[in-house]
C-alpha cells in the first residue's frame, strides 16, 4: 500500500483459469472478424516482457522458455484496436510447466489504484491500466499492468483463426481472456461457507459497481459481509448494467448483460 493509501500494489490475487469439462462449452469458437480485429493498432499500445527460462513470476512459479510461436498467438490477442489509451498497457508473461491438468493458466498482481485524478468514482480501485488510460499518465511506473502465467503441459494450438482442431486448446483465447483481467474485466467478489463479500482493503473495484441482481439492485448495497451477498452470488442471475455495455449487448436486445 502506497503512503497516502491510494495505491495498493499487487493488489489482484491471481485469477485462475481452468478447464470447463462441461461438453456443451466445449468446441466453442472465437469468430474469425473478433479474433482478427486483434492486434497492436492506433488506439493503444502494449509491452510485453516474457520472463526468461529460469526466472520467477510474481508467485515464485518457476518460468521456462516462452516458444516463439506461442509468443505470435498471445502478441495476436492483444486488444490494442478496442481500447483508448495515451499510456502503454505493460504485460510480464511465463510459460510455466504448473503440474496440472485443469489449470490453463492465471493472471493477476495488477496495482489498485483510487482518488486519483480523471476517477469517475471516488472511493473506488481501478485497475492499474485502466487509471493510467483516464489519466493520461503511468500511476505506478514500478509494476506491470498484468502478469499472466501459462501451463506448458497443454496442447496448445498456436494459430490465430479461431479455429483449434479437437483436443487443442485456443491460446489466443485464453490470452484474450487473461489480458481483459488486466484490463479491468474482473470483479472482487468473494464466497466462502454460504457468505459473499466483496471489496479490497474496503473500497469496491469499478467492476463491481455495475453488477446488480435480477431486479436492479446493485451488489454494493448489499451488506458486507452477509448471507443475502452470498445467496446473491450464486444465484445465476448476477447482471452487469452499463449504457455502452447494454447497448453492445445486441443479443440481448439491448438489455444488461
Amino acid at each position: 500500500m502506497a503512503a497516502d493509501g491510494t495505491t495498493l500494489l499487487n493488489g489482484v490475487a491471481p485469477l485462475v483459469l481452468v478447464v470447463d469439462d462441461n461438453p456443451a462449452m466445449q468446441g466453442l469458437q472465437v469468430p474469425a472478424p473478433a479474433v482478427s480485429a486483434l492486434g497492436n493498432g492506433p488506439d493503444a499500445s502494449f509491452s510485453i516482457t516474457f520472463i526468461a527460462s529460469g526466472g520467477k513470476d510474481p508467485w515464485n512459479q518457476t518460468c521456462v522458455t516462452f516458444p516463439d510461436t506461442a509468443r505470435t498467438a498471445f502478441t495476436a490477442a492483444i486488444w490494442a484496436n478496442t481500447l483508448q489509451s495515451s499510456v502503454p498497457v505493460t504485460i510480464q508473461a511465463c510459460w510455466a510447466n504448473l503440474g496440472s491438468t485443469s489449470i490453463l493458466g492465471y493472471s493477476g498482481g495488477q496495482p489498485l489504484i483510487r482518488d486519483f485524478v480523471g476517477a469517475p468514482k471516488s472511493n473506488t480501485w481501478y485497475f492499474g491500466a485502466l487509471a493510467n488510460a483516464l489519466n493520461r499518465t503511468d500511476l505506478s511506473p514500478s509494476s506491470y499492468g498484468d502478469n499472466i502465467t501459462y501451463n506448458s503441459g497443454f496442447s496448445w494450438y498456436y494459430g490465430t483463426d479461431g479455429h483449434p482442431p479437437v483436443g487443442y486448446y485456443d491460446l489466443i483465447t485464453v490470452a484474450a481472456h487473461e489480458i481483459g483481467h488486466g484490463l479491468g474485466v474482473a470483479g472482487s467478489a468473494n464466497y466462502s461457507s454460504g457468505t459473499g463479500s466483496y471489496a479490497y482493503s474496503g473500497y469496491p473495484v469499478i467492476y463491481d459497481t455495475f453488477i446488480e441482481n435480477a431486479g436492479g439492485t446493485k451488489l454494493t448495497t448489499y451488506a458486507n459481509p452477509s448471507t443475502a451477498l452470498g445467496s446473491l452470488l450464486t444465484s445465476n442471475s448476477l447482471w452487469f448494467d452499463g449504457p455502452f455495455a447494454d447497448a453492445a449487448n445486441t443479443a440481448n436486445g439491448g438489455g444488461r448483460v
